[in-house]
Formats: C-alpha cells, structure tokens, sequence
C-alpha cells in the first residue's frame, strides 16, 4: 500500500543559522580580545612580588621558550637574556633595576628585548644551555649578552638584594654590553 502522508523534516530558518554563526564569531572575537598579551601575562606575574617601583608596565622583558632562544643564538643576534625565575627573590629584585638601566641608556636601540628564559619551567633545556656554553652558570638569576652565538657579557648575582649593589650591577652590565656590541660592529 502506497504511504499516503509524507514525512516532516523540520527546517532550521535561515536567519537562525545566520545568528548562531554571528554568535560564535562574537564570541571568539572577544575571547581573542580580553585574553592577555604575553607582556601583560609577564607583568602579572612579577609585579605583586616587585619591590621597586622601577618595573612597570611598559617593559621591557620578553618571555621565550628554549627553541625560540636558540634560533636567535644560531642567527647571531645581538640578544640580551635573562635566566631566572618567578619563584626566586633574587630575580624579582633585580627586575626593576634591569628595566631601568635598560631604558636610561638606550639599550633598545642594540637589543630590542631583555629575553627572559624561566629556568624552573625549563629545566632540562637550561641544563643543555649550561652544556653548550660554559660561562651559563646554574645561577638562579644572570644575565648575559649574546653576540655571535658567544657569550660576550655576562652578569651572575650573588644573591644580594641590597638596592645600591643591584642598580650598580645592572648599570655595569649594561654599560659594558653596549661597549661590546660597538666595538664589534
């Protein structure tokens, strides 16, 4: 016997499909949005910690992973990192000091980062950088200036975090970095 009905199929509008993919965009958009920068992620970390008043916003650290660092070791860039960690006292209070040497003498225009590599998070990765470069120490917090996949300056803490020795320390570094890059150029 023939099937005299003919079976429903709902159909969805149009205007509905319309609406929910507009909703998804909007969504996404404004997850993208109100995520924040890796600057701003860094900042939120080490400010609740910082002493001075010296680390602000508009910083000058840049976080990196151990892959990006050595691409830039192996292309011989001027770069300037900084190995330490959130969890350590020494590394948080050098921050400030380090932003502002950096910014009083024009650091930027030879380096446009301090990179910061945490060493806690990277482990294993920072004892191949010990490895492969001798002058890396296991020093919780130093700095070091690379040029030409060498390290050309180098400033280990020895843990103090007496304010005159830190801005002393950081004005030295970053003074003799500048040398070293304008001397090899």
């Amino acid at each position: 016997m023939a099937n005299k009905y003919h079976n429903l199929e709902p159909k969805v509008p149009k205007e509905v499909i319309y609406a929910l993919i507009g909703f998804v965009v909007i969504v996404l958009a404004l997850v993208l949005i109100i995520r924040p920068s890796a600057s701003e992620k860094f900042y939120n970390e080490f400010s609740a910690q910082t002493v001075t008043s010296d680390f602000t916003e508009d910083h000058p650290f840049y976080e990196l992973t151990y892959k990006q660092l050595v691409k830039k070791l192996e292309n011989e860039e001027n770069v300037i990192v900084l190995f330490g960690s959130s969890a350590s006292d020494v590394t948080v209070a050098y921050l400030g000091s380090y932003q502002k040497y950096y910014e009083s003498l024009d650091v930027d225009s030879y380096s446009e980062y301090i990179y910061f590599f945490d060493i806690e998070d990277n482990s294993d990765e920072f004892a191949e950088l010990v490895d492969t470069y001798e002058d890396v120490t296991t020093s919780t917090n130093q700095l070091i200036l690379f040029m030409n996949n060498e390290v050309a300056v180098q400033f280990t803490s020895n843990g103090t975090t007496d304010a005159q020795a830190i801005n002393r320390a950081s004005r030295d570094f970053f003074e003799d970095a500048i040398l070293a890059i304008e001397d090899a150029a």
